[in-house]
């Protein structure tokens, strides 16, 4: 009768990386889709400012004005979630209407936009009763 080794004869030390290459290749995909969904509605060209102080107000409201150049496309967002000029007002009333303080209202638009964009979301927000507004700026080093 045969014996069978306790050890097999293989080298010592080596190890299957294949599974954890996956595994990595999986991650750096999630990430790429993750960070592509993330700023496809993101404002790229913010006006730059050397003043101001950075502030992470939770009751904020963000207004994002977008330069689109589709019909299909919604012109702005509020928090996200995509809007038309016709609906902001309503949308505005119904985030004041929360418990608490009203909330601010910053308006991210790129510097190229022109102010025929930013006057109806400025009268929409006052119309909807919110008198704290802001423009956001990227800081200047």
């Amino acid at each position: 009768m045969r014996r069978r080794p306790l050890h097999s004869h293989h080298q010592i030390g080596k190890v299957n990386v294949t599974p954890m290459i996956d595994v990595v290749m999986c991650l750096i995909i999630f990430y790429l889709l993750v960070g592509k969904l993330a700023t496809s509605q993101n404002i790229k060209d913010l006006p730059k400012s050397g003043s101001g102080t950075m502030d992470a107000s939770s009751r904020a409201v963000v207004v994002d004005i977008l330069a689109t150049q589709n019909a299909s496309e919604s012109p702005l967002s509020v928090d996200g979630v995509p809007g038309t000029p016709g609906n902001l007002e309503a949308t505005l009333r119904l985030r004041a209407a929360g418990p608490g303080d009203q909330p601010e209202v910053r308006i991210r638009a790129g510097r190229e936009l022109p102010y025929s964009r930013l006057a109806p979301v400025l009268a929409a927000c006052r119309r909807a009763g919110l008198t704290s507004v802001r423009l956001v700026a990227e800081r200047q080093p």
